[in-house]
């Protein structure tokens, strides 16, 4: 191809293209906190030769010590990922090490072979220790270096290049995509007995964030130029802690395709937030409602909730097969998946206890108590899971508000149904056929709040319309 051979439009477009190409990158600086602390830089560049995309990939990870490692991998989870793994003794005169690996699942990451690449090709171009203070040309090692801005002793500076990589053929790489998923994670302690490049490396925490993992999405198009010549390896701008990058889905494209590349989480995560945010506290207004057919429609409707809440508990036991059970969430939605039966069963034996001798058991108010423990422990189950998955400070705080107002919301409901039966005129709840089963001096069937004087005659109107 040459310049006279293009049209004028041709030659605008194809220079504005490299105008706007750039690197990307996105940077974690957490070592004053004893945080993850890393950057990573890519551009993406057109082969003509192979006829697909070169990742040429700069990154630097702050180290003070030898213990743990630092990833960063393609895609938004383990399984299928490409991961760059870097480890190493700063002080050992040794070059840090850069393990390429890759996992079927949320297992021990493995070595990538050639034949795991589908006609990719893996290059590292650098590997070496800096002292933190030094510039980004220098490659040093000292015994003492001084600490660097971040807190750090040292940094390694590494550069890779992979060829025709959009061919991987596990997790996709998309040359094109504004909103291509990304994975970190890291752990802080592990004292390795060898630095190799197959060395055994302990289980990063589980808490996303800063804690132990998380994700972030990269505008690959932004940084794709389809140049003639190859491109220099991406440089790292000091202080830049996003660029082309976001900790969350980019644009609406990558919020779809975010769900494309994590269904269970979001089935999961949807179908559990709709059961414990909105349908069983439903169920439980509907008890306290007044309406004649109050007890029909409180059961019909937990029964539902219990339906829809099931789904959520297969999604997560499926989910909890690939990775392992061991997170404070599980266990939590271990204890609701076994205690919302439970509650059904104890709400039927009230029932039936209920109408024979016109009084509540033990069994009404384990029901009762149970009842509102299981709605506690679901919302707190909704904020857990959603650090699992790694939301930001902002979902936290808009999902906190929602159950708080949700709660508060909750509690008036009950508290105006109860000063309701109270206030009501004697007698009036016992008129009608719905209500010619009932016993003079019986208690109220449900009363949720516990707030109203069991023995009144007033409370009479909350024994069950059927």
């Amino acid at each position: 191809m040459t310049w006279t051979k293009l049209p004028l439009a041709g030659i605008i477009f194809h220079l504005l293209a490299i105008a706007i190409t750039e690197p990307v990158q996105y940077c974690r600086f957490g070592h004053p906190d004893g945080e993850i602390d890393f950057c990573m830089g890519i551009i993406m560049h057109r082969n003509s030769t192979t006829d697909s995309h070169d990742l040429y990939l700069s990154m630097t990870v702050a180290r003070s010590s030898a213990l743990g490692w630092t990833a960063i991998g393609t895609g938004g989870e383990m399984a299928g990922s490409l991961m760059f793994i870097v480890y190493g003794d700063p002080k050992s005169g040794e070059s840090p090490i850069l393990s390429i690996r890759t996992a079927d699942g949320h297992h021990q990451p493995r070595l990538v072979t050639p034949e795991d690449m589908g006609g990719a090709d893996l290059r590292v171009l650098q590997a070496d220790w800096m002292p933190a203070g030094s510039g980004a040309g220098l490659v040093q090692r000292s015994a003492s270096p001084p600490a660097g801005p971040s807190g750090a002793d040292y940094i390694a500076k590494l550069s890779v290049v992979c060829y025709a990589c959009p061919r991987w053929p596990a997790a996709p790489i998309d040359a094109l995509s504004p909103s291509q998923p990304w994975i970190w994670a890291w752990n802080d302690n592990q004292e390795l007995d060898v630095f190799s490049f197959d060395a055994a490396l302990a289980m990063h925490k589980h808490h996303a964030g800063n804690g132990g993992w998380g994700n972030f999405y990269v505008d690959m198009a932004r940084s794709t130029s389809d140049a003639a010549r190859r491109p220099s390896l991406p440089p790292l701008r000091p202080g830049v802690a996003q660029l082309g990058t976001s900790n969350t889905p980019i644009g609406s494209a990558g919020y779809l395709s975010s769900l494309r590349t994590k269904p269970l989480v979001v089935l999961h995560g949807c179908v559990m937030g709709a059961a414990f945010l909105f349908l069983f506290p439903l169920g439980v207004l509907l008890m306290r409602s007044g309406r004649a057919n109050a007890f029909k429609l409180h059961w019909m409707f937990q029964l539902v909730s219990t339906a829809v809440m099931a789904i959520g508990v297969i999604s997560g036991t499926v989910m909890s097969r690939e990775r392992g059970f061991s997170t404070t969430h599980q266990w939590l939605g271990l204890f609701v998946a076994l205690a919302v039966p439970v509650q059904g069963i104890l709400g039927w034996r009230h029932h039936l206890a209920f109408i024979q001798i016109w009084r509540r058991t033990w069994i009404s108010h384990v029901h009762i108590w149970m009842g509102r423990l299981v709605i506690l422990v679901g919302w707190g189950n909704v904020l857990s899971g959603m650090i699992l998955v790694g939301h930001g400070t902002a979902g936290l705080a808009g999902m906190s508000s929602l159950i708080t107002s949700e709660a508060i919301a909750l509690c008036m409901w009950l508290w105006i149904a109860s000063r309701r039966a109270v206030s009501a005129p004697k007698g009036k709840a016992d008129s009608g056929p719905a209500t010619a089963w009932k016993r003079p001096g019986a208690e109220p069937y449900f009363a949720i709040e516990g707030s109203v004087d069991e023995d009144s005659d007033e409370d009479r109107g909350d024994i069950e319309k059927s």
